[in-house]
């Protein structure tokens, strides 16, 4: 009796501790993740800031007063930082404490909450509390860095996740105000993006088309049209500051970051290096506080890029895509080697400490959930939404927004590759490990289908792994750089 009795006892409270799980699933997440993300940047320590977190960091404490250095890229990213560096400075004994808090809270926060929510409404899933920490967590394990230095990759993702959540979540308001307002915050938020990482530019232009196109679609024509104009006033409000910097520093009144190399445009300046670059990796000496840039050269692009006269070409957007389309298939063998090196996550914490060529096993691990999650996000887009599914969105729809996620991804491929460039395209492929694998599929592993489907998975990951341990042992260059800053 005494046994059935404790058995009853544990019975209930399982399920009361399920039923406030199941209830409560967003709140435990949030917490859950946001000691994640703090552990995680416990784990790498960073005592001083280098490269591009460096600048980030110091430009924070010029945001308020309004003074603006030419340095200064792009102003939103640095006034989302300002509030930590504030504190920092105020209290100079909590180092970077308040950065960790920051990130690990807003982290926690997108990847948590809201992508699950963003990721079922579009792609369909379950979300339970287990499966909300499933992003977050390997976020933390393959980029562990970008949740610990101020660079402005997973702001600007986040900063779009939330736009197109607000998005999605204005056309269910029933209330004209209601929408309007989340609208109008989603434009502010779109632009954020843009201005925090440049090449979110193509996802800005995608989702302005995207407002009447495919989000408010089954509205009437004045709804979508009144929902598009408050969508770029948002943005346009949200680039006003950028024009005014602009306008002090370039004599032009553009609402974009300005970004050149002498007197060719980042962006082209990176198409040229891409011919001959296939990875690039951020060396970190935290003894001499200095940063180096590693770039792997590729032996093929190379003999292109000299057969072809291109070291004193200045580089332009059209100069590259004639050249492009000239050489289709030399092209092509180029952007798989990009996107190889791209998605190998062997760096750990964005910056290189080690040689690259003895991480094979973190290597061959972060190819193996990469292409598992890729083929289950293949898989549930041509696949009908099971029964418990909340998306009830077409096939059509669903490529439509993957291509939205990865835009920033796919315009990067052509340029010198960092792994951190792929953020996007990874966090979509963790995205389907956590809410669309399920026991069913489990289950019916040994069909002739998923036989082949794993086959094809062992085939191409294989090649992957062979293909990216080649390019680590190709010539590389070190080009050592001074970015000196400060010890906390």
């Amino acid at each position: 009796m005494e046994s059935l009795a404790l058995g009853s006892i544990k019975k209930t409270w399982l399920e009361y501790f399920a039923k406030i799980a199941n209830n409560d699933q967003k709140i435990i997440a949030f917490i859950a993740a946001t000691f994640i993300f703090y552990i995680a940047q416990k784990s790498i320590d960073a005592k001083i800031f280098l490269g591009d977190a460096k600048d980030y960091w110091y430009l924070s404490s010029y945001i308020w007063d309004f003074s603006f250095p030419q340095n200064l890229r792009g102003y939103f990213f640095p006034l989302l930082l300002s509030p930590a560096k504030y504190l920092s400075e105020a209290m100079p004994q909590f180092g970077y404490f308040p950065l960790r808090a920051l990130q690990s809270v807003a982290y926690s926060y997108i990847l948590g909450i809201v992508f699950p929510d963003l990721f079922v409404k579009i792609f369909g899933g379950t979300s339970t509390l287990p499966r909300r920490l499933i992003v977050p967590s390997l976020v933390a394990i393959f980029f562990p860095g970008l949740v610990s230095y101020p660079l402005s990759d997973l702001p600007a993702l986040s900063l779009t996740f939330l736009s197109i959540y607000l998005l999605i979540c204005a056309k269910e308001k029933t209330s004209i105000t209601g929408m309007l307002s989340f609208v109008f915050i989603a434009g502010i938020l779109a632009y954020g993006a843009c201005n925090t990482r440049s090449i979110y530019i193509f996802t800005l232009i995608a989702l302005t088309i995207a407002v009447p196109a495919v989000i408010f679609k089954n509205k009437s024509i004045k709804t979508r049209l009144l929902a598009t104009v408050v969508f770029i006033i948002g943005s346009a409000v949200c680039s006003t500051p950028q024009t005014l910097i602009n306008i002090k520093h370039f004599d032009t009144p553009s609402p974009f970051v300005i970004s050149n190399i002498g007197d060719a445009s980042l962006f082209s300046t990176q198409l040229k290096w891409g011919i001959t670059i296939q990875r690039y990796e951020t060396l970190l000496d935290e003894e001499n506080a200095k940063v180096s840039g590693i770039y792997y050269f590729d032996p093929e692009g190379e003999l292109f890029f000299s057969n072809n006269g291109m070291k004193d070409i200045k580089a332009t957007v059209p100069w590259y895509l004639k050249m492009a389309l000239s050489e289709p298939i030399e092209f092509s063998k180029l952007y798989v080697r990009h996107f190889i090196n791209g998605i190998d996550v062997r760096d750990h914490e964005v910056y290189t400490t080690s040689p690259s060529h003895e991480k094979v096993f973190r290597s061959a691990i972060s190819l193996s959930v990469f292409f598992f999650g890729l083929f289950i996000l293949a898989r549930g887009l041509i696949e009908k939404p099971i029964e418990h599914s909340k998306s009830d969105t077409t096939i059509s729809t669903k490529v439509f927004w993957v291509l939205l996620f990865i835009l920033p991804v796919v315009a990067i491929i052509p340029g010198a590759i960092e792994t951190r460039f792929f953020i996007p395209l990874q966090i979509l492929c963790y995205g389907a490990i956590a809410f669309k694998l399920c026991a069913p599929e489990i289950k019916n592993l040994p069909s002739l289908k998923n036989l082949t489907i794993a086959l094809a998975y062992v085939a191409i990951l294989t090649c992957s792994i062979a293909m990216t341990n080649t390019s680590i042992l190709s010539r590389y260059s070190i080009i050592f750089e001074d970015h000196k800053a400060p010890q906390k």
